[in-house]
């Protein structure tokens, strides 16, 4: 009787034991603690504003945004003016070390009705920054996106992606819009890696997630980490085809065109 009670306690002893163990590697919390947290601003005209006053979480702003319209009759080409701004949404760091800064860096693009040869006749109804008759349509999208330091490298993973189109002079019409989202680069172990998501067809407000099964890739050699849109803008009986790349690795303007 005594050795059984014996060999009873040593079992259970090393179930608790064991527990402990586990309880102690994988905490909740994923196994990290929060070193800072701050809510997300959404609002579109704050974060305009932020963009317009070069106010960021990030010191320098290292994303490319290329914005870029092509008149579909003539094929005349120009360039658009972008700003963005970064959030710090959340900091963690693991019980190995690792950091990771979860970041949402919003961009826009922003055409003016000069940009499309007319001007406007009408006064400017949906311009929520500066009411000026002189703006035809803004893009604007949010780019998600992870940054991990592990061991002295510095790796990019995206999450999702949201955004649209507001048109600011009521005269300009918006169709045929399309989101692609990509995160291409050095994944380690692997080698170049290319992984991207097909033109997806959205309305004028979007959200669209990065696949699962993505690797991340290295910051110091990626071609590309973040979301393009374009659509085709018409006003006054021209039409432009307007493409926006917000790429947050600050390596390429690569829009997958």
């Amino acid at each position: 009787m005594k050795k059984i009670l014996v060999v009873m306690f040593v079992m259970i002893f090393m179930l608790l034991s064991s527990a402990s163990v586990y309880a102690d590697e994988y905490p909740s919390g994923f196994d990290s603690n929060t070193l800072y947290e701050s809510a997300e601003i959404k609002d579109v005209k704050i974060l305009f504003s932020r963009a317009n006053s070069g106010i960021s979480d990030i010191a320098n702003e290292k994303g490319i945004k290329s914005a870029k319209i092509t008149n579909l009759s003539s094929g005349e080409e120009k360039n658009i003016e972008t700003k963005s701004t970064t959030q710090l949404l959340k900091r963690k760091k693991s019980k190995n070390g690792a950091i990771t800064n979860n970041y949402a860096t919003t961009s826009f693009a922003t055409i003016k009705n000069s940009d499309l040869n007319v001007m406007s006749l009408l006064r400017n109804k949906y311009d929520y920054a500066t009411e000026d008759r002189s703006y035809s349509v803004r893009a604007y999208s949010t780019i998600y996106w992870d940054e991990v330091v592990s061991d002295g490298i510095t790796y990019y993973t995206l999450d999702h992606v949201s955004g649209g189109w507001s048109i600011l002079d009521s005269q300009a019409t918006i169709s045929n819009r399309f989101v692609r989202l990509g995160q291409d680069g050095w994944v380690y172990g692997y080698g170049w890696k290319q992984q991207y998501t097909p033109w997806m067809s959205v309305s004028s407000i979007y959200t669209k997630y990065a696949y699962t099964s993505w690797s991340p890739v290295s910051s110091t050699r990626t071609n590309f980490v973040g979301g393009s849109q374009r659509c085709i803008i018409t006003q006054q009986g021209s039409s432009w085809w307007f493409v926006f790349a917000h790429n947050i690795t600050g390596t390429t303007s690569y829009t997958y065109d």
